[in-house]
Parts: C-alpha cells; sequence; structure tokens
C-alpha cells in the first residue's frame, strides 16, 4: 500500500470550515499519479509509453469532515486488474490526524492511447507492475 501525506491549506475549505468534497478527489488523484510514477509507469508528457490512464468512475464516501490545518493520510492501493491488464481498480483512503477515515474513494480505470484517443492495452511490463502492486490475500 502506497501512503503520501497532504496539509490542508486555507483555500481546500468550504464555508463549514472543513475539507472541501473536491480536495478530497484531488488528494485521490495527486496520490494515483504518484503511485504509477514510484513504480515507473511514465507517461507521454514525461518519456513515457504513449499511453495514460482514464478513469470511468469515481465514487467517494464520505465519512467524517477534516478541518483546516489537518495534516492528511492518503492510502493507495490497486484492488483489481484484468486478466490482459487493460482495467483497473484503485482505492484511496482519506485518514485524519486522530487515525479516523475520513473518505474512501473507489477508482476504474483503463489506459488511452494518447495518440489514436482510444482505449488500449498497457506494455506487458506496466501491467506486471499493476499486479504486483495488488495486496496479497491470506
Amino acid at each position: 500500500m502506497y501512503s503520501e501525506t497532504f496539509q490542508i491549506r486555507w483555500d481546500e475549505v468550504d464555508p463549514n470550515q472543513h475539507m472541501r468534497h473536491t480536495v478530497y478527489i484531488t488528494y485521490g488523484a495527486e496520490a494515483r499519479m504518484a503511485v504509477f510514477a514510484e513504480n515507473g509507469i511514465k507517461f507521454p508528457t514525461d518519456g513515457g509509453v504513449g499511453v495514460a490512464p482514464v478513469l470511468f468512475r469515481e465514487e467517494a464516501i464520505y465519512r467524517r469532515e477534516v478541518p483546516i490545518g489537518a495534516r492528511i493520510e492518503v492510502r493507495t492501493e490497486v484492488t483489481n486488474i484484468s486478466g490482459d491488464g487493460g482495467r483497473w481498480s484503485m482505492r484511496h483512503e482519506i485518514i485524519r490526524p486522530d487515525g479516523q477515515l475520513a473518505a474512501t474513494i473507489d477508482v476504474d480505470g483503463a489506459w488511452i492511447d494518447m495518440v489514436t484517443r482510444k482505449l488500449a492495452l498497457p506494455p506487458p511490463d506496466i501491467a506486471e507492475r499493476m499486479r504486483a502492486l495488488i495486496p496479497a490475500t491470506s
């Protein structure tokens, strides 16, 4: 499981004085891209392989508010990948400083060819790297 922390800034809160709903999604996306980068999955903008991730579903469930100034932890894991590596799912958990779960974000995605703009299979090494990120079940 990948983990990254973020400090909640004043411009990320709503009139209720807690983190805006869109900020949860933003930090999930930041963590997701960091997972790709840390695992050597590069995209065309950084010398990558010609495919990039595209989302089909992004579902957030909000459980606890996060106040301004809090330092949240975003835990990310790959939860599923298709046999050919073309489709995948991830879960992000937003954790408050007190350890309570603030939100979960589940995403389903695939790969898009950056030239044809159509769904594509990733190179085999990327599919293998993604498979390696799925936690072993006991």
